[in-house]
């Protein structure tokens, strides 16, 4: 959700409550926890730290949202599986929205 939002997680620091509130499934107690960890000193040295070693604190393309364009066939559809799937678990087609399969 917030890596979405964000081109670096220390971009975080500046936010203000309303701005986490606007993400859907954020409410105001993980709006204030996040905004309290990011107004330590610490915490923010601790990120610079882990930054400086090598560990990515910017957003990469997996984290963007997928852009779907508003007349695709399955725009604001909601798919539901039922019966049995052979292949997969329950929770794996929604992990894999755009595999197709071979002919």
């Amino acid at each position: 959700m917030l890596a979405g939002e964000v081109n670096h997680v220390l971009d975080l620091q500046d936010w203000i409550e309303d701005r986490y509130l606007a993400i859907k499934d954020i409410g105001p107690i993980v709006a204030r926890n996040v905004m309290a960890f990011f107004s330590q000193k610490e915490n923010i040295a601790l990120l610079q730290e882990m930054e400086a070693l090598g560990v990515n604190l910017t957003q990469t393309d997996e984290d963007r949202p997928r852009v779907v364009d508003g007349d695709a066939p399955f725009c604001r559809k909601t798919i539901l599986f039922t019966g049995t799937l052979e292949q997969m678990g329950r929770k794996e087609p929604g992990i894999r929205p755009n595999v197709q399969e071979p002919n």
